[in-house]
């Protein structure tokens, strides 16, 4: 029998569904490939994975594909680990580097200088990052715990999503080819399920606040993090889709 090909974002916010996958018991004969959300993109862009854990910005570039409509990597507030980082004030900002790791913080954070703040800035790549008094960078994952910490101002990209809109915000969605037989998805799930339920097991088990010592692990997976695909985050998926259709973004 052919191994199910999944692939899922290599990040801290990632490990309830990876944690379901390895040890809820639920899934056999699979291979885990973990990425950086860019690469997770690619790789379902290019009908590689049978099932993906995907940025939402690259979601309708997907074929063959269908959304499992019950969990996510998402947030109702605050998230703490996708951020806009610079030594000035926003209104003051005119270069903005964006994260090469990413596509949904990258589209987000011109979403955001368009409709909320209303500036002018240029977008240029994180790897030409100058840390000048004019330029600002977006840090996403597991770095953006630590690399706040050199900037004198962070700005949560999901904190202002839910200023602007008054919703929560999906980060990456999870997909399945349209031939993917009914029972694995069920059984992927369920491991999800596994997952989300058994977060304080992992992070004694795999030992996260020492392996993250720079961020509470507890109030991130737990408060910061949300991973049910509820109403209110459909309907915030469906906006944040339906902004990406202006010609400027």
């Amino acid at each position: 029998m052919k191994k199910i090909d999944i692939i899922a974002v290599s990040f801290l916010n990632t490990l309830p569904f990876i944690y379901g996958i390895k040890n809820s018991g639920f899934l056999e004969n699979f291979k885990l490939q973990l990425e950086v959300p860019s690469i997770c993109a690619d790789h379902a862009i290019k009908n590689i994975p049978d099932i993906a854990l995907v940025p939402i910005g690259s979601f309708t570039h997907l074929k063959d594909y269908l959304l499992l409509n019950d969990y996510c990597l998402g947030t109702t507030n605050i998230v703490r680990s996708v951020l806009l980082l610079s030594n000035q004030p926003i209104e003051k900002i005119k270069i903005i580097y964006l994260d090469s790791d990413s596509r949904t913080s990258n589209k987000l954070i011109k979403i955001l200088i368009l409709k909320y703040w209303k500036i002018k800035v240029e977008y240029k790549q994180n790897e030409e990052f100058d840390n000048n008094h004019l330029s600002a960078k977006i840090s996403i994952g597991d770095k953006a715990f630590n690399e706040y910490k050199k900037f004198q101002y962070s700005y949560d990209l999901a904190e202002y999503w839910h200023k602007l809109t008054g919703l929560p915000f999906v980060f990456a969605v999870w997909v399945y080819k349209t031939d993917t037989k009914n029972n694995i998805i069920a059984n992927f799930s369920e491991s999800l399920s596994f997952g989300i339920e058994n977060i304080d097991n992992l992070i004694k088990e795999l030992k996260l606040n020492e392996k993250y010592p720079d961020i509470d692990v507890y109030t991130y997976l737990h408060k910061n993090m949300n991973y049910i695909f509820d109403k209110e985050k459909h309907k915030a998926f469906n906006h944040y889709l339906s902004l990406l259709n202006d010609n400027t973004i």
